[in-house]
């Protein structure tokens, strides 16, 4: 009966967030999706890196509310490459 260990109660990752953080995450997060679409169609150079340095900043954004998925860590680190 040692090696039987009860279940751990699954815990909400995002139990801490209220609802208004949460739906600004998605807000930025969703923002900084839809700059970094634009910034593959922009024509200059400086409304892309515009667009990039946008989306950058609602990711960093997102970031101060909660840790990143590992989609948009992945964004952040490609777009902060460049």
């Amino acid at each position: 009966m040692d090696y039987i260990k009860p279940k751990q109660a699954k815990v909400a990752p995002f139990a801490h967030l209220t609802e208004k953080d949460w739906k600004n995450y998605q807000k930025f997060i969703g923002q900084a999706n839809k700059y970094f679409v634009k910034s593959k169609s922009d024509k200059t150079e400086k409304s892309k890196s515009t667009s990039i340095n946008k989306a950058i900043d609602c990711l960093k954004s997102a970031e101060q509310i909660r840790t990143l998925g590992k989609k948009e860590q992945d964004l952040l680190n490609r777009l902060t490459e460049q």
